[in-house]
């Protein structure tokens, strides 16, 4: 079944995917290197592994999955529509674990923009092929 990033509930679907990989990532940076983690960072500055996108983690039926930068306190990760390569949505992880921004081509969505869990709406782009973009509405899920 194909999804149509379109539709709000399907964006916060993968809004969700990347707060369970900001999660994961977070469960690596606390651990220490003899338990192959972070050491307290996301890369190998402080002697532990750098953080890598697990399997499991990396490829569902919405999208597919790649970090695109770690630095020590700082995860860049995107989410590619597995059904349209040219639509995609890029999420920074901070070093709390949690998703400090939301980036979509054109306009970054910093935390106090995002909306709500109690329900606010807000009106956001998820890139497209030129001829595609449309707005699409999500509730961003705590």
């Amino acid at each position: 079944m194909a999804t149509n990033w379109n539709c709000a509930s399907s964006v916060q679907l993968v809004i969700s995917d990347l707060n369970e990989i900001a999660a994961d990532a977070y469960r690596h940076r606390i651990r220490s290197t003899l338990k192959k983690g972070g050491n307290g960072v996301y890369d190998r500055s402080n002697g532990g592994f750098e953080y890598s996108l697990p399997k499991k983690l990396s490829v569902n039926l919405r999208a597919r999955f790649e970090v695109t930068r770690v630095t020590a306190n700082l995860l860049e990760v995107r989410a590619i529509s597995v059904d349209d390569p040219a639509c995609f949505v890029t999420a920074f992880v901070n070093g709390r674990g949690s998703l400090e921004e939301i980036m979509l081509p054109g306009r970054r969505i910093p935390p106090e923009e995002r909306p709500v869990a109690s329900g606010h709406r807000s009106t956001i782009q998820v890139h497209h092929p030129p001829a595609m973009n449309r707005a699409v509405l999500f509730y961003e899920e705590s």
